[in-house]
């Protein structure tokens, strides 16, 4: 059974965007999926990032998603990699 993989925009903030020089990377995931199944697909196609990945939260729709959230397609996915600050 061929499954279709859908584009899904991940916002990238902090070193995320510093590492990819990019605000935002798509990702082509099967929906709907959940963000677990999202950070490794990430990691997979962003190997420089996979590190980062485990260490960041994850937001969906402006709130923070556990690794079990459904991602269905129309949502806006962040990455959100640990910050310092003073």
């Amino acid at each position: 059974m061929n499954i279709s993989q859908t584009p899904v925009t991940v916002l990238l903030f902090a070193l995320a965007k510093e590492q990819t020089g990019q605000s935002s990377v798509a990702v082509s995931v099967p929906l709907p999926t959940s963000v677990r199944e999202l950070k490794e697909k990430l990691a997979s196609e962003y190997p420089d990032l996979a590190p980062l990945i485990s260490l960041s939260r994850f937001a969906v729709d402006h709130a923070f998603a556990t690794e079990n959230c459904i991602i269905h397609g129309k949502e806006e996915i962040a990455m959100i990699p640990p910050v310092s600050g003073g």
